[in-house]
């Protein structure tokens, strides 16, 4: 499901998509619903290949249900559901276990509280844990594959267009290029006077004048500004000339002309830096 068409307003060719926009709610409640069938069933097979059967003590079912509950409030404020598209597998997985961490965190000190931590068998407990914390990597590599294979056949992509042929917006271009499963669709770049080098395989649009003037028609999913931190000016006219529009806007401060040593990104008071 994935043929070409010439677009209208930039004149480039580029692949028609189908988007699944509109079941994005669907496939968020099935996740939502799987977690909670990966904390339950992990739970119901620690207790068998500790126990031998299934009969739960009241008690423990009581467990179960708590760790259900802080699941949905707990993955829910750490944004485990935000949408991970063109992002890394690993750093999924690493928040999916960090948030479950605090789910068993919170459990603890609430059974604590309780006077109720004597009651459960440490084994089942820490199988329980470890056996979760499985099959969350597994679900997300297995949801990663099957979006990989659907997408790569053009369903549910988003189109990008990047501002300015720097070094960065260059790199990440051939990156996500290079990544069918992302589900990132490049269909070309903009011409600005800060620009280092061509793309290879991504079309130019024109120049930014060209592309604020036409663009009002045929808005991507996506827009990506590349551009220098002295270019301020065009950033800031970028923001004011799409700020009502229904798209997302990534800023991708590029770094490459500058002479930076021994640096790293870090937050102050909150606020992300670059020391």
């Amino acid at each position: 499901m994935q043929n070409r068409l010439v677009d209208p307003v930039f004149g480039v060719t580029r692949r028609r998509t189908i988007q699944f926009s509109k079941y994005a709610a669907l496939l968020d409640v099935l996740l939502r619903g799987l977690d909670l069938c990966i904390a339950s069933g992990a739970a119901l097979l620690s207790w068998w290949l500790r126990f031998g059967d299934l009969a739960l003590p009241a008690q423990y079912a009581l467990g179960i249900v708590i760790i259900m509950l802080l699941t949905v409030i707990v993955f829910q404020a750490s944004g485990i559901y935000r949408s991970w598209r063109g992002e890394e597998l690993p750093g999924e997985i690493i928040r999916v276990w960090f948030a479950w961490c605090l789910v068993f965190a919170a459990f603890l000190v609430l059974q604590w509280m309780s006077k109720a931590t004597a009651e459960y068998s440490r084994l089942w407990v820490g199988a329980w844990f470890l056996l979760a914390a499985v099959f969350f990597a597994l679900a997300r590599w297995s949801i990663r594959t099957l979006l990989a294979g659907i997408r790569r056949r053009g369903i549910d992509t988003r189109s990008v267009v990047i501002i300015g042929a720097t070094s960065s917006g260059r790199q990440l271009a051939k990156i996500v290029c290079s990544d069918a499963w992302s589900g990132l669709d490049i269909v070309g770049y903009v011409a600005t006077p800060y620009d280092q080098e061509s793309f290879d395989s991504v079309p130019c649009l024109g120049s930014l004048e060209t592309f604020l003037g036409s663009a009002k028609g045929a808005l991507p999913d996506q827009l990506w500004l590349a551009l220098p931190l002295r270019a301020e000016p065009l950033i800031q006219r970028c923001l004011d000339a799409f700020q009502d529009a229904p798209i997302t806007l990534r800023f991708i401060p590029d770094f490459f002309g500058y002479e930076l040593l021994n640096h790293h990104a870090t937050e102050l008071a909150g606020v992300p830096v670059l020391t």
